[in-house]
Order: structure tokens, then sequence, then C-alpha cells
């Protein structure tokens, strides 16, 4: 049980650092490409350290996925949501976030999918609050007529 706290750390400081330094990240499509294979092994190396135990493997991911559970909304509160920029990035960062996460719920060597379900709902309600976020404050006619008309280059 010891290496687990430190795969939670571990998970926890991908999240959280990435979610810092997300406006300067450039290019950030590959910044993401790159964050979804980190997260991706990092909790693959969970699912396959005890290939013989399911029950083990269940209880780590459970303590892992409820800490990054914690640390996500702590980080989705502390997006700027007056920056288009920072809402279309923490938009897709939540995207890709639960397209890995969902690859999990067809693990067979995971029994318990009641966490990981939990937090894919709280991934897609987030990432809907900042798509209606987006459109209230970003879109509409008006707002593209003016931009239009007065291009921010």
């Amino acid at each position: 049980m010891g290496r687990f706290p430190d795969m939670k750390d571990g998970v926890v400081s991908l999240v959280r650092d990435f979610f810092a330094g997300m406006e300067g990240r450039e290019p950030f499509e590959t910044e993401l490409m790159e964050f979804r294979l980190r997260l991706r092994a990092k909790l693959l190396e969970i699912t396959t350290s005890f290939p013989t135990e399911p029950q083990l493997v269940n209880r780590n991911l459970n303590y892992v996925l409820s800490a990054l559970e914690e640390a996500l909304r702590e980080e989705v509160e502390q997006v700027d949501l007056s920056s288009e920029i920072s809402l279309q990035r923490a938009m897709k960062t939540l995207g890709v976030m639960n397209d890995v996460l969902k690859e999990f719920m067809y693990e067979d060597r995971i029994r318990d999918k009641k966490q990981l379900s939990s937090l894919t709902g709280f991934i897609g309600r987030s990432i809907e609050r900042f798509k209606g976020e987006h459109r209230k404050r970003f879109g509409g006619v008006l707002t593209g007529f003016l931009k239009l008309l007065f291009p921010a280059d």
C-alpha cells in the first residue's frame, strides 16, 4: 500500500501542474496530447499493478480517483471565466480527461466503477457549465458581429 500514495500524488500533481500553466502552454494541442498520454499511463500503472488481486486494484484506483476529483474541483473553480482562451483550454482539457477515464469504464479488471462514474459525471457537468459560460460571455450574434467588424489582431 506504500506505493499508492505516491501514485495518487503523481496523478494529482500531473493534473494540477497542467491546469496551473495552461495559459502559457504552446503549442497547446501538442501539450494536451502529451498530458493525455501521461494521465493514461499513470492510470494504467494503477490498474495493472496487481494483476492477481482485483479487489486491491479497485480499492487503490478509487483512492486515486477520489483524490483526483477533489483536486479537479479546486482547479475548475480557479479557471478564469473572463478569459476566452482559458475557458476553451479548460473545456478541451476536461474533455480529454473525460475520454481517458471513459476508456477505463470498459476495463474488466475494474469491477467497482462508482467513483469512476462519479468523476466522469462531474467532468461532464463542468464542461457543460463552461460551455454555457462561454456562450454567455463570448457567443451570440452581436459578439460575433463585433468580432468581424473589429478584429482583435
